[in-house]
């Protein structure tokens, strides 16, 4: 049995698929530069009065983007956590998602209250996308450098994703991009999946990232009233038990170190 396949059993065993009564998981992915960062930093500035909220951001050989939003102030440095994954984040949050399922896994075990994990990972081509395995909900971003024709080459990411964000409205017409094309191509590749149209650049705060918030919002609404729905009618649900909310059963004893513990390069 590989090392891979020996996590996912163990996350299996100890629950960490199945509990329904846990944070929110939500993946923020895109092309290098489209402005993963600037949401997450815009997203927590906006929700944070509201939401218990913590951030894990994948990186290839460095922690930069945690170390960054730590900077801005945004969160408690505890609640930000950085990994360094050695292969392209993409890898991490897609194809092999064992150590992002184990730091969330963990955050949860500090923060009972958690509402709401932004997990940040980059995508070095259009066919990156987080796995189901490992989020809720998935924001796809790209932004209108890219040009005119980014929407209507497809990929997981635009077309699939919950959310997609085209993001940098203030370059398109530097790069002579149409936004209503934009628009229409989204909407021939999505469907009835929603997309924005945002301007992350600039402003303090929350300046840019108000409809992203709000369409996370509702989200969080929904999915907590179906899992509401489901402990009232499921016995076995850990809030008809009394478990707490976060709190996976493992084989641990309550002094003893997290179950999936997070390994060096993991800041």
């Amino acid at each position: 049995m590989s090392s891979t396949d020996w996590g996912l059993w163990r996350m299996r065993r100890w629950g960490f698929f199945d509990q329904k009564d846990r944070a929110l998981r939500v993946s923020v992915s895109g092309p290098v530069g489209c402005g993963k960062t600037s949401l997450v930093e815009k997203l927590g500035w906006a929700l944070k009065e509201e939401f218990s909220l913590a951030v894990v951001t994948n990186g290839l050989v460095s922690t930069v983007d945690a170390k960054k939003l730590r900077e801005t102030g945004v969160l408690p440095k505890e609640r930000i956590t950085g990994i360094e994954t050695g292969v392209t984040p993409r890898g991490q949050t897609r194809d092999s998602t064992v150590l992002n399922l184990g730091v969330a896994a963990q955050l949860e075990r500090r923060f009972p209250d958690l509402d709401i994990i932004l997990i940040e990972g980059g995508a070095d081509n259009r066919t990156g996308m987080v796995s189901p395995r490992l989020v809720d909900l998935s924001i796809y971003m790209i932004d209108t450098g890219q040009g005119e024709h980014t929407p209507r080459q497809g990929g997981p990411g635009v077309c699939t994703s919950d959310l997609l964000i085209i993001n940098k409205l203030d370059l398109a017409h530097r790069v002579g991009a149409s936004l209503a094309g934009m628009a229409r191509d989204a909407r021939q590749m999505r469907g009835d999946r929603p997309f924005l149209f945002t301007n992350l650049f600039g402003g303090t705060g929350a300046a840019g990232a108000g409809e992203v918030a709000a369409w996370l919002r509702r989200q969080y609404v929904t999915k907590r009233w179906h899992n509401d729905l489901t402990a009232a009618t499921d016995s076995s649900h850990p809030a008809t038990t009394g478990a707490s909310r976060g709190i996976h059963d493992s084989p641990l004893s309550p002094g003893q170190t997290d179950a999936i513990c997070v390994p060096p390069w993991a800041d």
